[in-house]
């Protein structure tokens, strides 16, 4: 079994196992147990964790619908998954290609030499555009603003790199273009544009030889969230 068949068949395991009501979606106190699984609680003082979990809860549900469905677990548990195997493994992830490309793009417009943590929205935008996500009908500029207020804390100007990451998945369903083949583009092209050139097009937009799986025959259908069942026939789509 390759890894990312693998990574997926460990998370619907997790997922029917958390969900304990059997309602196709992680609710809150699911997710605590989620938490304290993955040894996310470990250093959180005990009279914090709620307003911890409540916090993590907010960032997982990208629809802001009070539930977590399968898709939403999926993109979280997989990437906690992979930091705690890499933790493991002694390594530490502190410059992924990916990550860098973050970084740059995060501290464009500030002072030479940052190296910043968070990213603005107009920031994010010129991600999106530089890196030539952007699709006149899958993906417009207002699909960028929409899904960088999704994927951010209520209340808060900025992202973080994980929340970055899922704002990238939320591209790449949008897409219809598997995550690990959206990653691959972003991370080869050459970085902020100072000027207003028009964004080269991406390979996968225009070359169909390049898709894969579910894909190669149309994309994905569209699924409603709020009825997943891993014993039932309704699932969702995978980037894996």
């Amino acid at each position: 079994m390759s890894e990312p068949a693998e990574l997926e068949a460990i998370c619907r395991e997790a997922f029917s196992k958390y969900d304990k009501n059997k309602n196709g979606a992680i609710e809150r106190d699911e997710l605590t147990d989620v938490l304290a699984d993955l040894g996310a609680l470990k250093d959180v003082p005990k009279p914090s964790i709620g307003s911890f979990v409540i916090d993590m809860f907010g960032k997982i549900d990208l629809d802001k619908d009070s539930h977590i469905n399968y898709q939403e677990f999926s993109l979280f548990y997989k990437a906690a998954v992979r930091d705690n195997q890499t933790k493991a493994a002694g390594k530490v992830d502190t410059g992924s290609p990916l990550q860098d490309v973050f970084v740059t793009f995060a501290s464009y417009g500030a002072k030479a030499g940052t190296r910043a943590k968070e990213m603005e929205g107009k920031n994010f935008a010129k991600f999106s555009k530089d890196c030539g996500l952007l699709h006149k009908k899958k993906l417009t500029p207002t699909d960028i603003d929409l899904i960088f207020a999704k994927i951010k804390t209520k209340g808060a100007r900025k992202i973080n790199f994980d929340e970055f990451c899922r704002g990238l998945s939320l591209c790449a369903d949008k897409l219809g273009t598997p995550y690990e083949q959206v990653v691959e583009s972003v991370t080869s092209a050459e970085g902020p544009s100072s000027s207003a050139t028009k964004a080269e097009a991406v390979k996968f937009h225009d070359d169909k030889s390049l898709y894969t799986g579910v894909h190669a025959k149309g994309g994905p259908t569209n699924f409603d969230g709020s009825d997943l069942s891993l014993r039932g026939s309704k699932q969702p789509g995978s980037w894996q």
